[in-house]
This record gives structure tokens, C-alpha cells and sequence, in this order.
């Protein structure tokens, strides 16, 4: 039988819930070869984590966010591409280091979910005022006509690793 470990609104988190997320969490650590945090300091971490998750999802959810299944497909179709991969090859290099592909996308989901809804809140709160605006315009307008100063530092003139004597005079003739 499956304990409860927290109850968020009107929904839970089971242990097995904790555990698989412990699980993710401590491979993540290792791969990066971090330290890894006392047991229960973990725990508890990965337990607010999961709360935080749950309670976007629920606010989410009352603000009729959701995300389609062609949105997810076309999000999980960017990341096998940023990844130089067809999405077949993707999915057989999730599934080598363990991760279900189905997982993968109900995590991706909920990832653009939580991200549509911070949007969406960050939205609601921006006010600009007019009075901000015209401050903004007479700022900006005793700008205008100014020459611009450029540090020569900040350009970058490149040159392949192990360049010849041509290739350097040529980037030095060039800066």
C-alpha cells in the first residue's frame, strides 16, 4: 500500500511519487558529479519540488491553460532537432538512459504548462503607464544625434585555432 507524504489542495503525493522523483533527481547529482545532500535534506527538497509542481498545475488548471497534443509533438520535434537527432533516434537515446519516452513528453507537458502560466502571470501584473512612456521618450530624446561610443575591446575579430602568420596579419590588418 502506497503511503501519502503530502496532500496539495485536493490532490496527493504518494511515496512512490517521492521516490521516482528522488531517484531522477539523485542521477541528475551524479551525472554532474555534484555532492550529493543528506538523505532527508533531499527528500525534503524533492517533496517541496513536487509540491510547487502540483500547485501550478492546479492554478493551471483553473486558469484553462492545457497543452495539445500537437504542441507537444511539435516541442518535443524542436528538442530531438537541437539535438542533431531524427525523432526516432531521440526517443532511442531517452529510452538508453532509462527515461520512457511517454514520461519524457508528460514532463515536457507539464514543463510548457507551468511556463504558460508564469507567462501569463507575469503579463497580468506589467502596468506602463502613460506618465512612464513619455519619461521613457524624454529620456531617450536627449540621446538623439549623440555620436555612440564603441570600445574597440568588445569586437571580436576570430581566427581558427592554430592560425597561420597570414591569417593573423590579415585579422590584425582587419582590427
Amino acid at each position: 500500500i502506497d503511503r501519502i507524504v503530502a496532500v496539495v489542495d485536493e490532490d496527493v503525493i504518494v511515496s512512490t511519487e517521492l521516490n521516482v522523483e528522488m531517484v531522477k533527481v539523485i542521477n541528475e547529482l551524479r551525472q554532474r558529479n555534484a555532492r550529493l545532500p543528506a538523505r532527508e535534506v533531499l527528500e525534503k527538497q524533492v517533496l517541496e519540488r513536487l509540491i510547487l509542481k502540483k500547485l501550478e498545475l492546479n492554478r493551471a488548471q483553473l486558469a484553462g491553460i492545457n497543452v495539445g497534443e500537437d504542441v507537444l509533438a511539435q516541442t518535443v520535434g524542436n528538442i530531438a532537432r537541437q539535438n542533431n537527432m531524427t525523432l526516432s533516434e531521440f526517443r532511442q537515446a531517452l529510452e538508453n538512459e532509462g527515461i520512457s519516452f511517454r514520461d519524457f513528453r508528460e514532463s515536457l507537458r507539464e514543463q510548457v504548462i507551468v511556463n504558460r502560466l508564469l507567462d501569463q502571470e507575469v503579463r497580468r501584473r506589467i502596468r506602463v503607464t502613460d506618465q512612464e512612456i513619455d519619461d521613457f521618450i524624454a529620456r531617450e530624446a536627449i540621446n538623439i544625434g549623440k555620436p555612440t561610443d564603441y570600445h574597440l575591446l568588445h569586437i571580436l575579430i576570430a581566427t581558427p585555432e592554430g592560425a597561420s602568420s597570414e591569417q593573423l596579419e590579415t585579422a590584425l590588418s582587419k582590427a
